[in-house]
């Protein structure tokens, strides 16, 4: 009774859609250009797909190092795109690699694709456009 959970809600979603991806945040590593930040967006989910792939190529072939070096690639992309959560994911990724602790990969995988499926709608959703060509 001491806690108005209709107050407190929006915060909760408001910072948990920040971590997914954070609009101002992306805004402002582009210095608040609205046309170069939907350019980046626009890469990134053209460049998502194959990136995930070289990913989960280097857990298949058992490859440490290099699953440390993709996921490192993918961490910058996303962290450029101010996306903290799949960041984060890919973050433990590479910490994998590069620990060789492969037999958590494919979990830590899985969790990296939940993270990119809340992601990419939201990205889509910023650019405008409901283009069913794009790889979602």
């Amino acid at each position: 009774m001491g806690q108005d959970w209709k107050t407190e809600k929006p915060a909760q979603t408001t910072e948990s859609s920040e971590r997914i991806f954070d609009r101002e945040g992306l805004l402002e590593r582009t210095v608040d250009s609205l046309e170069l930040a939907k350019e980046l967006v626009q890469m990134c989910l053209h460049e998502l797909p194959q990136d995930l792939r070289v990913v989960r190529d280097e857990i298949d072939r058992g490859n440490g190092p290099g699953l440390a070096k993709s996921a490192h690639t993918l961490k910058g992309m996303l962290g450029n795109l101010s996306a903290e959560a799949a960041g984060e994911a890919a973050l433990a990724l590479e910490m994998i690699g590069r620990q060789g602790a492969l037999e958590e990969a494919a979990a830590a995988y899985s969790g990296l694709e939940d993270e990119i499926n809340r992601l990419q709608p939201m990205l889509v959703a910023f650019l405008g456009v409901d283009d069913p060509d794009l790889p979602v």
